[in-house]
């Protein structure tokens, strides 16, 4: 479009001249945040006039505004049917692969509509809304048939597979890291005085849905539909709630997991990691952190501290380390491990005059004991 203005030998006296006549005889917005304004705006209109709110996360809306000059917002639908997939898996199709923006009713269940940013103002939208209709439907039916095949078999059917997987060269398969962890889910299970044997059978299917097609298929689906499909093999809910909180908490103020259960193989996991990454010597060097251990200790430390649990940290990385066997190599590990996420805490909390009861103990060993909290 400004090559079309160029050519027809627009003029203009002032710099600041230029966004108006892009904008009046190019149909450009040149300014960003205003477009992103208009995209919002429009979409949130075009979400109440079918009675629903718009899902306009921040990192989709500015990619939208960078992807278009002239937006328009339209509307669009898919079948009802395909509302049977769990909404996790149809919305990652359409925020990640289509860009578009998924709706949803005022009780918080996914509409079968979907909004979307087209870049020119045609003279017959439905032909726009009919072709980004047909380019989402197969992708949701994939959904569909992955969900479909899925389920025709046992969650726990896939730990055989696991088998197949390697975590780490040197400390074994996912099926021997999940036996680690369902181990150390029950151990931290009885010390909050959680159900054991919820959080050891949680332990047991954490990683099965990785082995699944939904998926291999949709990744960022990972523990969301482990919990579906343990409801649908009829396992307790906390293991299906569990199961889909035990990467939690991902970033700087995720939510943690809700329930004991889902707090104990959450940490279990994050511990197994940390254990065996240190074990074998590979501590994190400089911004490197291949294995994401900074964020495994901080999770860690978050969902005690905020959660209040009566969780000895030494003991807690001992029985970690001890669930290696002889796998680990690094003699110092409980020392390293402790000393890292005591460390790494530093720019992750603020002083505070609340005591930090759960970690007394271990800290006696490390370190005078501080009042802290975690950051929110």
């Amino acid at each position: 479009m400004a090559t079309a203005l160029w050519r027809a030998g627009i003029h203009y006296r002032q710099c600041d001249q230029y966004p108006q006549i892009l904008l009046e005889r190019g149909k450009v917005i040149a300014d960003y945040e205003q477009r992103k304004a208009k995209i919002k705006a429009d979409a949130e209109e075009a979400a109440r006039q079918i009675g629903g709110n718009a899902d306009l996360s921040e990192s989709l809306l500015e990619e939208v505004t960078s992807l278009v000059e002239w937006p328009v917002v339209l509307t669009a639908k898919f079948e009802e049917k395909f509302l049977a997939v769990p909404a996790e898996a149809l919305v990652y199709t359409m925020k990640g692969d289509q860009k578009y923006f998924p709706v949803y009713a005022n009780d918080g269940k996914l509409l079968p509509n979907f909004i979307f940013v087209a870049n020119i103002e045609s003279k017959d939208p439905s032909q726009i809304i009919s072709g980004n209709e047909k380019v989402v439907r197969p992708r949701l039916a994939d959904a569909e048939f992955f969900f479909n095949t899925d389920r025709k078999k046992r969650l726990e059917d896939n730990l055989p597979r696991l088998q197949t997987v390697l975590f780490q060269q040197q400390l074994g398969t996912l099926r021997d890291k999940t036996d680690r962890i369902a181990e150390l889910s029950g151990w931290i299970a009885r010390e909050i005085g959680a159900d054991v044997n919820h959080a050891t059978r949680a332990g047991l299917l954490s990683k099965c849905d990785l082995m699944t097609n939904m998926v291999f298929e949709f990744t960022d689906t990972q523990g969301v539909m482990g919990m579906h499909y343990a409801r649908h093999d009829g396992e307790a809910e906390d293991v299906a709630v569990a199961l889909n909180e035990q990467y939690q908490p991902r970033f700087a103020g995720d939510d943690l997991p809700s329930n004991p259960v889902a707090c104990a193989v959450a940490i279990a996991d994050k511990m197994d990691t940390l254990a065996g990454i240190f074990g074998i010597g590979q501590h994190p060097k400089g911004d490197k952190d291949p294995f994401a251990l900074r964020r495994a200790a901080l999770g860690v430390l978050r969902i005690i501290v905020e959660k209040n649990l009566n969780l000895d940290l030494q003991t807690l990385t001992e029985e970690a380390v001890r669930l290696y066997g002889d796998k680990l190599t690094n003699a110092k590990v409980v020392d390293d491990v402790i000393d890292f996420m005591l460390g790494v805490s530093a720019p992750g909390i603020r002083m505070k005059a609340t005591p930090l009861t759960p970690f007394r103990r271990c800290w006696r060993v490390v370190q005078p004991v501080r009042q802290i909290s975690m950051r929110a």
